[in-house]
């Protein structure tokens, strides 16, 4: 009756998951909140946002179609990942459930990095404007150590979802 046993029933501690698993929690969190850029407009002016701070402010600016795309991939997104990967860890399914599970992840994972990926864009595009310029934050460094962190925990949390059980050593 295995079959039905959680990933970390069958396969115990494992330090490696946990570790991830925070870090990338922890990188989330700080992301979220942190600056991850600031616009300089004509050398006078300079705004700078963080991601829920920038939700908050479109919010505010009327702009709930770009706030509410932003906040379900930014903050949506990453902690339905880390939540289910938890999920995944710790609670029994079957075979069949548990390959469903991971290639789903699999799928939202390629998602992950769109973010980053937007904001970089941005810097880059403003990097040849004479009337404003973006500088990236750190909040933008750990929101993509928290994806790429999530993307790894992902990855050995589908490796040992492959392997039978680990095996226990006697007296050792």
């Amino acid at each position: 009756m295995g079959e039905n046993r959680s990933l970390q029933s069958s396969h115990g501690f494992r330090a490696d998951i946990y570790l991830l698993w925070t870090a990338s929690t922890a990188c989330l969190i700080a992301g979220l909140w942190l600056p991850v850029i600031t616009f300089t407009e004509l050398i006078f002016k300079k705004s700078t946002f963080s991601i829920l701070g920038g939700i908050a402010d479109l919010w505010q600016h009327g702009e709930y179609v770009l706030g509410a795309v932003i906040f379900i991939f930014s903050v949506v997104f990453p902690a339905a990942k880390l939540l289910s990967l938890l999920v995944l860890w710790f609670i029994p399914f079957n075979r069949t459930e548990r390959g469903v599970m991971v290639h789903r992840l699999g799928t939202l994972g390629k998602w992950s990095m769109l973010d980053v990926y937007v904001v970089a864009m941005t810097i880059v595009i403003a990097k040849g404007s004479t009337l404003f310029k973006a500088e990236p934050e750190p909040g933008i460094y750990y929101f993509g150590a928290s994806a790429v962190l999530s993307i790894f925990t992902s990855a050995v949390i589908e490796r040992v979802s492959k392997k039978g059980p680990a095996a226990r050593a006697e007296g050792g």
